[in-house]
């Protein structure tokens, strides 16, 4: 196979021959494209959710300037918002992004992303620290099908998406002892400042959401990590993006050597090393390093323009299929040049532009009963502060959890054990009538979720407050016995009886539905009416 295969051509019309034929041929990366001023340029889009680090080091691989005046950027290009810029490459990296992922979504100027790229902490969804910004997939979950259809490019373009956080493998989901996992966190990690913080993140992190990130870029090559990223420091973070860099180009040997690996026990030599990388950026980062050294950075920019212009032709233009064993060769390849055995790709097989399918939320039925535990423990060497915050985490993410038949078993075992409903009992009458609305009616969903049948009917009982009683019937599902439907819909309240009325659709139990019929409140009586009729439609 000659090396001029892989090298970058300035043709367009190479670029779709060579597309068309490595595609066909299940090609390694490095395949041939070019830049051409018929081309528009590559788009990248970088969101900051935890290390401004990561992001720097990745731009200067990128070779780009700063899109100012004075660096030649056009005014459309800075109006655009285009952060950094070169013929081939423009760079997107807004600013404080707050906890709403939809803006990232939903901007105009971001439904064409090549590659994508996201710096932040993993934890039931993906998130971070830096501005307290947030991209979360169970947020997405609830606003996707709300977005317009041409916002789906934002998840059917890219074809890098790189998971810069801890628990990312795409390829898997937790699956080890949660219990070992917290202990694992709080006293053999310094991911926070101090224990309690800790234990909050591990309570976060142990639900598996990597397959959403699969679902929501369903074209895209993804790097995660099966257990810590790259742990901290530039020159970590430097052989990381430098090593997948190496395996799109196709030298082996492009690049710098940095056998970090064998220098673990070496302070010396870790430090002479990390010099040698400070140097590459003397006046600080980002910058572009193909000024500094062209011979070394050069290839392997070129070599992701290239990949990145021959995937997009494959996704958006020639409608190329990835096989498996084109994707394994791609993983192969990226994971080969990888500095850190935890760190893996997964290559998408999905048929080119094939629409997102919008997250589920997290499944962490089995973790429930962990969750119920430390709620359990009374903690008293935090703070009030510390007890009141991890005990609305932990109530929240109960309320959350969609809790499946095999797992409700295991819950009712475990109250069935000590006093542990008669504490839960206990927590039911007092501790939760001062929590806020919203822990009241996460708690209460978790009731409904679990089939803890007899204490969700003594919430329907009149001595309860209406707003307890109001918030238990905004979380009634389906499969709860009948009679406690009943309690609710048939409450002295109105609020109570129209809010049980609210969960009501087409997929409840017709004996139900033919129950809440009678109901003498009007509203009630409306809403299963309507239900009936959809039921009565013919369906097409």
């Amino acid at each position: 196979m000659s090396p001029s295969l892989f090298t970058c051509q300035r043709n367009a019309a190479l670029v779709a021959s060579m597309a068309l034929f490595w595609g066909l041929l299940l090609s390694p990366p490095g395949v041939a494209a070019a830049a051409s001023s018929t081309v528009p340029p590559l788009r990248v889009l970088l969101l900051d959710y935890n290390l401004p680090i990561e992001h720097d080091v990745l731009v200067s691989h990128l070779c780009v300037d700063p899109c100012r005046r004075d660096t030649g950027c056009p005014v459309a290009m800075i109006e655009q918002g285009v952060a950094y810029h070169s013929d081939e490459m423009w760079v997107f990296r807004p600013p404080y992004l707050g906890r709403n992922a939809r803006f990232v979504v939903d901007a105009p100027n971001f439904r064409r992303i090549d590659l994508l790229s996201m710096s932040g902490h993993h934890a039931s969804g993906f998130s971070g620290d830096h501005g307290r910004g947030r991209f979360d997939t169970e947020a997405l979950a609830l606003t996707l099908e709300g977005l317009e259809a041409e916002a789906a490019d934002f998840f059917t373009h890219p074809s890098l998406v790189l998971l810069q956080g801890c628990r990312t493998d795409v390829k898997s989901a937790f699956s080890g002892d949660p219990v070992a996992y917290v202990q694992h966190v709080m006293h053999e990690t310094r991911v926070r400042e101090d224990e309690f913080e800790r234990l909050l993140a591990a309570i976060q992190q142990i639900g598996g959401v990597q397959e959403a990130y699969r679902d929501l870029f369903p074209n895209a090559c993804m790097l995660g990590y099966g257990g810590s990223q790259a742990p901290g420091g530039r020159l970590e973070i430097f052989a990381q993006i430098h090593g997948w860099l190496r395996g799109l180009s196709a030298d082996p040997q492009a690049g710098l050597e940095l056998a970090i690996s064998g220098l673990r026990g070496d302070a010396k030599a870790l430090g002479d090393l990390n010099r040698r990388i400070e140097k590459q950026c003397p006046n600080g980062w980002p910058c572009n390093l193909c000024r500094q050294n062209p011979e070394v950075y050069r290839p392997l920019a070129e070599a992701l323009t290239s990949f990145l212009l021959s995937e997009r032709q494959r996704i958006h233009n020639l409608g190329l299929h990835r096989g498996s064993l084109s994707a394994q060769r791609l993983e192969s390849s990226f994971e080969d040049h990888s500095y850190y055995l935890n760190s893996s790709w997964s290559c998408s097989t999905a048929v080119p532009g094939t629409p997102p399918k919008w997250p589920d939320r997290v499944n962490e039925s089995r973790f429930a009963q962990l969750f119920l535990e430390l709620l359990y423990l009374d903690f008293e060497e935090l703070s009030v502060g510390s007890r009141r915050h991890l005990r609305s985490e932990l109530i929240h993410r109960l309320g959350r959890i969609e809790i499946l038949p095999e797992d409700q078993a295991t819950i009712h075992r475990w109250l069935a054990e000590g006093n542990h409903q008669e504490w839960l009992d206990t927590f039911r009458r007092t501790s939760l009538l001062h929590l806020s609305t919203f822990r009241q009616r996460d708690f209460l969903s978790f009731l409904a979720q679990a089939r803890l049948d007899e204490g969700l009917r003594q919430v329907f009982s009149s001595e309860t407050p209406s707003i307890l009683r109001e918030n238990a019937a905004l979380g009634l599902v389906p499969d709860v016995p009948l009679d406690i439907w009943q309690l609710a819909l048939n409450d002295a309240n109105a609020r109570v009886r129209r809010a049980a009325a609210s969960r009501l659709d087409v997929r409840s139990p017709m004996p139900l539905l033919m129950a809440a019929a009678d109901n003498g409140d009007a509203e009630v009586q409306q809403a299963i009416r309507r239900i009936l009729g959809d039921l009565a439609r013919p369906r097409w």
